[in-house]
Protein backbone atom coordinates (compact mmCIF):
# COMPACT_ATOMS: atom_id res chain seq x y z
CA UNK A 1 0.00 0.00 0.00
CA UNK A 2 3.01 2.23 -0.20
CA UNK A 3 4.00 2.44 3.36
CA UNK A 4 7.93 3.23 3.94
CA UNK A 5 8.20 3.58 7.64
CA UNK A 6 5.99 1.21 10.26
CA UNK A 7 6.44 1.84 14.10
CA UNK A 8 5.64 -0.80 16.72
CA UNK A 9 4.13 0.87 19.87
CA UNK A 10 2.99 -0.73 23.12
CA UNK A 11 3.78 -0.03 26.82
CA UNK A 12 5.87 -2.46 26.11
CA UNK A 13 6.84 -3.85 23.03
CA UNK A 14 9.60 -6.21 23.90
CA UNK A 15 6.52 -8.37 25.54
CA UNK A 16 5.32 -9.31 22.36
CA UNK A 17 4.59 -12.97 22.17
CA UNK A 18 4.96 -13.84 25.56
CA UNK A 19 0.53 -14.00 26.32
CA UNK A 20 1.29 -16.18 23.09
CA UNK A 21 4.29 -18.48 24.68
CA UNK A 22 6.45 -17.12 21.84
CA UNK A 23 9.95 -16.89 22.91
CA UNK A 24 11.59 -13.87 21.64
CA UNK A 25 9.11 -12.43 20.01
CA UNK A 26 9.93 -9.18 19.24
CA UNK A 27 13.11 -9.98 17.86
CA UNK A 28 11.52 -12.31 15.23
CA UNK A 29 8.64 -9.91 14.36
CA UNK A 30 11.28 -7.31 13.53
CA UNK A 31 13.45 -10.16 11.27
CA UNK A 32 10.54 -10.83 9.73
CA UNK A 33 9.33 -6.68 8.87
CA UNK A 34 12.88 -6.06 7.71
CA UNK A 35 12.23 -8.32 5.00
CA UNK A 36 9.40 -6.70 3.33
CA UNK A 37 9.82 -5.29 -0.09
CA UNK A 38 9.07 -1.51 0.39
CA UNK A 39 9.57 -0.69 3.74
CA UNK A 40 12.31 1.46 4.50
CA UNK A 41 12.12 1.93 8.50
CA UNK A 42 11.33 -0.16 11.32
CA UNK A 43 10.97 1.29 14.77
CA UNK A 44 9.58 0.82 18.22
CA UNK A 45 8.38 2.05 21.33
CA UNK A 46 9.05 1.31 24.10
CA UNK A 47 11.36 -1.33 25.46
CA UNK A 48 11.55 -2.03 29.46
CA UNK A 49 15.89 -2.57 30.40
CA UNK A 50 14.70 -5.93 31.55
CA UNK A 51 13.99 -6.88 28.42
CA UNK A 52 16.17 -6.14 26.44
CA UNK A 53 18.14 -9.37 25.33
CA UNK A 54 21.22 -10.05 23.39
CA UNK A 55 19.11 -11.37 20.58
CA UNK A 56 16.81 -7.94 20.50
CA UNK A 57 20.15 -6.12 20.26
CA UNK A 58 21.91 -8.36 17.63
CA UNK A 59 18.73 -8.02 15.59
CA UNK A 60 18.93 -4.60 15.45
CA UNK A 61 22.10 -4.51 14.76
CA UNK A 62 22.22 -7.37 11.86
CA UNK A 63 19.38 -5.29 9.43
CA UNK A 64 19.70 -1.69 7.96
CA UNK A 65 16.09 -1.49 8.05
CA UNK A 66 15.75 -1.60 11.91
CA UNK A 67 16.29 1.86 12.89
CA UNK A 68 18.90 2.42 15.15
CA UNK A 69 16.70 4.08 18.32
CA UNK A 70 15.79 2.39 21.55
CA UNK A 71 13.44 4.66 23.84
CA UNK A 72 13.91 2.90 27.50
CA UNK A 73 11.54 4.28 29.82
CA UNK A 74 14.10 4.09 32.67
CA UNK A 75 11.87 5.97 35.35
CA UNK A 76 14.70 6.79 37.69
CA UNK A 77 18.63 5.88 39.05
CA UNK A 78 18.48 5.72 42.35
CA UNK A 79 17.84 2.19 43.83
CA UNK A 80 15.52 3.64 46.66
CA UNK A 81 13.12 5.21 44.43
CA UNK A 82 12.97 2.31 41.64
CA UNK A 83 12.24 -0.24 44.97
CA UNK A 84 9.28 2.46 46.16
CA UNK A 85 8.19 2.60 42.49
CA UNK A 86 8.03 -1.70 42.61
CA UNK A 87 10.62 -1.39 40.11
CA UNK A 88 13.92 -3.72 40.33
CA UNK A 89 17.80 -2.41 39.26
CA UNK A 90 20.25 0.23 39.80
CA UNK A 91 21.79 2.85 38.08
CA UNK A 92 25.13 0.75 38.08
CA UNK A 93 22.86 -1.81 35.92
CA UNK A 94 21.54 0.46 33.71
CA UNK A 95 24.95 2.21 32.62
CA UNK A 96 26.23 -1.71 32.32
CA UNK A 97 23.15 -2.06 29.99
CA UNK A 98 23.41 1.13 28.04
CA UNK A 99 27.00 -0.19 27.60
CA UNK A 100 25.60 -3.36 26.11
CA UNK A 101 23.48 -1.41 23.86
CA UNK A 102 26.03 1.11 22.46
CA UNK A 103 28.99 -2.09 22.19
CA UNK A 104 26.36 -3.97 20.16
CA UNK A 105 24.56 -1.67 17.78
CA UNK A 106 26.73 0.96 16.36
CA UNK A 107 25.86 4.45 16.22
CA UNK A 108 21.99 3.81 18.45
CA UNK A 109 20.44 7.08 19.47
CA UNK A 110 19.43 6.13 22.98
CA UNK A 111 16.30 8.36 24.72
CA UNK A 112 14.60 7.79 28.03
CA UNK A 113 12.16 9.52 30.47
CA UNK A 114 12.12 9.92 34.21
CA UNK A 115 9.91 10.90 37.22
CA UNK A 116 11.30 13.46 39.02
CA UNK A 117 9.21 14.06 43.00
CA UNK A 118 7.70 10.65 43.40
CA UNK A 119 7.03 10.08 47.51
CA UNK A 120 10.21 9.66 49.45
CA UNK A 121 12.51 10.98 46.98
CA UNK A 122 15.54 12.79 48.79
CA UNK A 123 17.77 15.41 47.40
CA UNK A 124 20.35 12.21 47.68
CA UNK A 125 17.92 10.60 45.21
CA UNK A 126 17.87 13.36 43.09
CA UNK A 127 21.80 14.02 43.09
CA UNK A 128 22.45 10.24 42.15
CA UNK A 129 19.87 10.72 39.17
CA UNK A 130 21.66 13.44 37.90
CA UNK A 131 25.36 11.98 37.94
CA UNK A 132 23.33 8.97 36.34
CA UNK A 133 21.99 11.64 33.39
CA UNK A 134 25.70 12.99 33.20
CA UNK A 135 27.64 9.86 32.80
CA UNK A 136 24.79 7.77 31.06
CA UNK A 137 24.52 10.61 28.24
CA UNK A 138 21.70 9.78 26.39
CA UNK A 139 20.69 11.36 23.06
CA UNK A 140 17.19 12.86 24.39
CA UNK A 141 15.27 12.33 27.75
CA UNK A 142 12.02 13.72 29.05
CA UNK A 143 11.55 14.21 32.75
CA UNK A 144 8.19 13.71 34.56
CA UNK A 145 6.90 15.86 37.46
CA UNK A 146 5.35 13.21 39.53
CA UNK A 147 1.74 13.81 40.45
CA UNK A 148 -0.41 12.04 43.01
CA UNK A 149 -3.37 10.24 41.20
CA UNK A 150 -5.96 9.08 43.82
CA UNK A 151 -6.58 5.99 41.84
CA UNK A 152 -2.64 4.99 41.57
CA UNK A 153 -0.54 2.55 44.36
CA UNK A 154 1.78 5.52 44.85
CA UNK A 155 -1.09 7.80 46.08
CA UNK A 156 -0.37 6.05 50.19
CA UNK A 157 3.47 6.50 49.92
CA UNK A 158 4.34 8.70 52.50
CA UNK A 159 7.06 11.40 52.04
CA UNK A 160 5.44 13.69 49.49
CA UNK A 161 7.57 16.02 47.70
CA UNK A 162 6.05 19.49 47.69
CA UNK A 163 5.71 20.85 43.84
CA UNK A 164 7.85 24.00 43.84
CA UNK A 165 10.73 21.30 44.78
CA UNK A 166 9.60 19.13 42.01
CA UNK A 167 9.26 21.68 39.54
CA UNK A 168 13.06 22.60 40.77
CA UNK A 169 14.37 19.41 40.09
CA UNK A 170 12.72 18.82 36.95
CA UNK A 171 14.19 22.24 35.45
CA UNK A 172 17.81 21.30 37.06
CA UNK A 173 17.77 17.68 35.91
CA UNK A 174 16.43 19.10 32.04
CA UNK A 175 19.40 21.73 32.07
CA UNK A 176 21.84 19.06 32.40
CA UNK A 177 20.22 17.20 29.38
CA UNK A 178 20.06 20.16 27.48
CA UNK A 179 23.95 20.38 27.36
CA UNK A 180 24.13 16.79 26.88
CA UNK A 181 22.03 16.84 23.64
CA UNK A 182 23.35 19.87 22.36
CA UNK A 183 27.04 18.75 22.35
CA UNK A 184 25.71 15.86 20.67
CA UNK A 185 23.73 17.55 17.79
CA UNK A 186 26.97 19.97 17.42
CA UNK A 187 28.98 16.78 16.71
CA UNK A 188 27.04 16.04 13.59
CA UNK A 189 27.04 19.71 12.07
CA UNK A 190 28.10 18.74 8.69
CA UNK A 191 27.72 14.80 7.77
CA UNK A 192 24.93 13.60 5.72
CA UNK A 193 21.95 11.83 7.87
CA UNK A 194 19.13 9.57 5.88
CA UNK A 195 15.74 11.68 6.09
CA UNK A 196 12.25 9.78 4.77
CA UNK A 197 10.75 12.21 2.66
Amino acid sequence: AGVREVTLIGQDTTAYGEDLGVRDGLPKLLERLAQVDGVEWVRFLYCYPNRITPRLLETMAAHAKLVKYMDIPLQHASRNVLARMKRGSSGDAFLKLLKRIRKTIRGVSLRTSFIVGFPGETEKDFRELCSFVREAEFDWLGVFAYSDDETAESFVLEGKVDEETIEERRGRLMAIQKNISARKLKARVGKRIPAML
